[in-house]
């Protein structure tokens, strides 16, 4: 199976198309790395993306980012909501949602506010759910 890796230019002309529209609403989102595809670096979007080959670096979206089955994905990921179907090693920060789908194996750390995970992932990471934020300021109620 040969290997293609794209360049700068080609992926800035796959997030140029991407971020021309906000396909929230589309049955797919745009895919940024389509299977077969190699790339390491740092990508940065708005609006809805997916990933379907290999990606080792760091993500940080604004919008939706989906990982299907056929996504190998290694580093430190964050975005609003995040779907995972594939592989992925690393860091996982989902601002809203993280899903976890049956065909996903996560290893590494999940942060977010709501976990959803599907039966017969399988999943091998350090767990955080629920918002941080500023420290109340109100005090406990007495008991």
């Amino acid at each position: 199976m040969a290997e293609a890796v794209m360049d700068r230019q080609g992926l800035a002309a796959v997030l140029s198309a991407a971020a021309s529209g906000d396909p929230r609403g589309a049955p797919s989102p745009p895919v940024l790395i389509e299977a077969g595809t190699r790339f390491e670096g740092t990508l940065t979007f708005r609006g809805s993306s997916r990933i379907e080959g290999e990606f080792q670096g760091e993500i940080a979206a604004t919008g939706r980012l989906e990982l299907a089955d056929t996504s190998r994905v290694a580093g430190r990921v964050e975005a609003d909501v995040i779907v995972v179907a594939g592989h992925f090693d690393g860091e996982l920060k989902g601002r809203e949602r993280v899903e976890i789908l049956a065909t996903a194996e996560v290893t590494g750390s999940v942060s977010t506010a709501r976990l959803e995970a599907a039966e017969g992932c399988r999943v091998k990471a350090k767990c955080r759910t629920g918002r941080s934020g500023p420290a109340s300021n109100q005090s406990p109620a007495p008991a």
